[in-house]
């Protein structure tokens, strides 16, 4: 059984995969990553009365708003081979896909969201997530219950099954992508760090 194949039952099995290094740190990549970084840093701390108001503050977790550096990490990625280590995993064409740019930003000692889907279980809906920073057990890494992504769990039923207690961390490196199910259950962790965690 090749890659493409163990990949693929992996991904049908478990509801995500993460794949090492697969935008390469070119000057291209890195420097929208620090733009980015730097930009959201600046508008955090320059706005931060205003987003002290905002419901998401109080769990710590923020929306990061689409730009056009957004799309063009995205563009970085969807180079040929990505699209069929894509197609060849979830079986979908990427070009079959309306693609909104946008992220997840966790403040600084804040997190540990309510386990949650991004959706119901019948959308044609998945989630790419692609680290421009490192995440480690410091930072507000996501937390996921493999396979969960499809089946009905009613929220107490998943708290108290035996499928809570595979829950595992998904730590990534620069250049790290997840491909996930929407409808896999997860969510973001405390961030214990000083600085903020964004997640493309």
């Amino acid at each position: 059984m090749n890659k493409n194949s163990i990949d693929k039952l992996f991904f049908e099995k478990n509801g995500y995969i993460q794949l090492s290094n697969i935008i390469k740190k070119d000057q291209v990549f890195n420097r929208l990553s620090e733009e980015i970084i730097s930009e959201t840093n600046k508008f955090y701390s320059e706005n931060l009365n205003q987003i002290k108001r905002l419901g998401g503050y109080l769990t710590g977790n923020l929306e990061l708003l689409p730009d056009n550096k957004l799309s063009q990490v995205w563009n970085i990625l969807c180079d040929e081979n990505f699209q069929n280590i894509f197609e060849n995993i979830t079986g979908k064409k990427i070009s079959n896909f309306d693609v909104k740019y946008s992220g997840n930003i966790v403040l600084p000692n804040k997190g540990n969201q309510h386990f949650h889907t991004d959706g119901i279980l019948k959308q044609n809906k998945l989630i790419l997530n692609i680290a421009i920073h490192e995440i480690d057990s410091s930072n507000a890494p996501t937390e996921i219950v493999p396979g969960t992504h499809n089946k009905e769990i009613k929220y107490w039923k998943f708290y108290l099954s035996e499928i809570f207690k595979k829950k595992l961390i998904v730590k990534m490196k620069k250049g790290d992508v997840v491909i996930r199910n929407h409808s896999i259950w997860h969510r973001g962790t405390k961030n214990k760090s000083n600085k903020l965690r964004i997640l493309l």
